[in-house]
């Protein structure tokens, strides 16, 4: 499983792990495979801008 992450998208292998996991069946590496060959849709996320001011008080 580390090899998969590390030759391909860790964020994939991430995502696949999901369900996976939350399975009562055992978490085998061919079904992370299969899972994988199916294209899990990756989660998204946006970040907001930072406010530095605080920071900069600091400083």
């Amino acid at each position: 499983m580390l090899h998969l992450a590390a030759k391909g998208s860790e964020l994939a292998v991430s995502a696949a792990l999901s369900p996976l996991l939350n399975n009562t069946q055992p978490l085998t590496l061919g079904s992370l495979k299969t899972l994988l060959n199916q294209g899990i849709e990756e989660r998204s996320m946006q970040v907001r801008a930072v406010d530095l001011s605080a920071y900069n008080v600091l400083l």
